[in-house]
């Protein structure tokens, strides 16, 4: 909801297993009865979810989460990457720029947890690539020259 609500802050987000709550705080399936977000920038998001984790990977309220994304995002649904590495199997949306802006994995036996091997991956796979612009919108670093040893705390006025 963070990412929704203040995405002329918020650059890029990594999800472990989230879901969209309604405006009675119950998970839902149907976007329709979320709040109205306070702001409506792009923001690239990975989400990651694990086959041990009750299902929540292949339910209705998942799929309605992702597919609020892929709309906000703007992204092509017809060009799909995918792709597995080991227990890790990974689908990637990118927009009308070829910039990635929706990756939605499924991690084999992995449940309801965050590990410190998914925290590496948030960084170092996804948000360490994006920047926002002045307008709003989104810079993406794809060659790795974005990274902590030269990254640049930009304090608020």
């Amino acid at each position: 909801m963070i990412a929704g609500e203040m995405s002329d802050i918020i650059t890029a987000v990594g999800i472990s297993a989230g879901r969209y709550r309604n405006a009675d705080g119950k998970v839902t399936e149907d976007v329709a009865t979320l709040h109205p977000m306070a702001s409506t920038n792009e923001v690239p998001v990975i989400q990651l979810v694990g086959t041990n984790d009750g299902g929540a990977y292949r339910s209705p309220t998942m799929i309605s989460t992702m597919q609020y994304w892929l709309d906000r995002n703007a992204v092509d649904t017809e060009n799909v990457q995918r792709y597995t590495n080991g227990s890790y199997h990974t689908q990637i949306w990118n927009n009308a720029a070829g910039i990635p802006m929706v990756r939605y994995t499924v991690i084999d036996n992995k449940p309801h947890t965050t590990t410190p091997s998914e925290s590496r991956l948030f960084w170092n796979e996804w948000l360490c690539h994006y920047q926002r612009a002045e307008d709003g919108s989104i810079i993406y670093n794809g060659d790795d020259s974005f990274t902590i040893e030269n990254w640049e705390m930009v304090t608020p006025e």
